[in-house]
């Protein structure tokens, strides 16, 4: 998950896609249109990650004998995720903020 999906350079942005097979009227003539692909996510920001770590070393009997223990944490908040809509939705989905 998060920002690996493939999020789009420009999701947070109303694009245009050029179509070409709109037919009007009785006539066989095409023509081209432009229509929104996608809907925009005004809610997209950087992926915030919070970490922590420590460590303890102990050596005793003349440093015979060597203890080592280490601690890590970490924690993603804002991932970026593709939002799941149903199909008659219409358009392509946004990308949205996976809150944790």
């Amino acid at each position: 998950m998060g920002n690996a999906l493939g999020i789009g350079l420009y999701d947070y942005l109303s694009l245009l896609t050029r179509g070409s097979a709109l037919v009007l009227g009785g006539s066989e003539a095409r023509t081209s249109y432009f229509f929104e692909n996608t809907v925009p996510s005004s809610e997209l920001s950087w992926e915030t990650i919070e970490t922590s770590n420590g460590g303890v070393d102990i050596a005793l009997i003349k440093n015979r004998l060597q203890i080592s223990a280490d601690y890590y944490v970490k924690f993603n908040k804002n991932m970026l995720t593709p939002l799941q809509l149903p199909a008659t939705f219409g358009v392509g989905t946004p990308a949205s903020i996976m809150v944790n």
